[in-house]
């Protein structure tokens, strides 16, 4: 690769997203990432927040008893966020669509219209991200209660978002061990990433 070419790639966007199950890590990884450059970059990127909180505040039931209203407000939330950061060099995602197509699979059924809806989105909007990261809920996580999520249901989610993710040949890689391996691992496949 000559210098110029070498010059653009290094400008071009890297979008990475962090998703998984409750209590599985993701805004800890998510954090660690928005702390230092990624691949390509030599500043560290914008973290984009969970919107948990957003959604909560609009007394939406949440987690497990979710219902089309409340994944309806997560998937207009992402849809903004999405937007909101187009023009930013570097972002890291605190969640993504495809947890709430994960949520609507469960909760709503494949074949509900919702559940399709977010498919089609998953398919137009998840490919801008150069990876997405699975956080993978370890034993010692699953001990922690969820307020919102039984753990089986939260093994339920998890299953459901890898399954996905392959499904739509997202690129994305499952990271687990503590955050500063996820971390390494993720910067990792970035690193492979760019280098192709």
């Amino acid at each position: 690769m000559d210098s110029a070419s070498a010059h653009a790639a290094a400008r071009q966007p890297v979008r990475v997203a962090i998703t998984g199950a409750q209590g599985s890590g993701k805004s800890a990884l998510a954090q660690a990432l928005a702390s230092l450059p990624l691949p390509g970059m030599d500043f560290s990127p914008t973290l984009v927040a969970g919107i948990g909180s957003d959604v909560q505040a609009l007394g939406l039931p949440l987690g497990e008893t979710a219902t089309a209203e409340t994944i309806q407000a997560f998937a207009a939330r992402h849809l903004e966020r999405e937007r909101a950061s187009m023009n930013l060099d570097a972002v890291v995602f605190d969640r993504c669509m495809l947890d709430t197509l994960a949520y609507s699979q469960l909760r709503l059924g494949v074949a509900h219209p919702m559940t399709h809806l977010l498919h089609e989105m998953c398919i137009r909007t998840l490919p801008m991200f150069d990876l997405i990261a699975i956080t993978v809920l370890e034993a010692s996580m699953l001990v922690t209660v969820c307020r919102r999520e039984s753990t089986s249901f939260r093994m339920e989610i998890q299953k459901t978002i890898v399954r996905t993710a392959g499904g739509l040949s997202l690129r994305h890689v499952c990271v687990g061990g503590p955050t500063p391996d996820r971390c390494a691992e993720v910067v990792r496949n970035l690193t492979r990433r760019h280098s192709d």
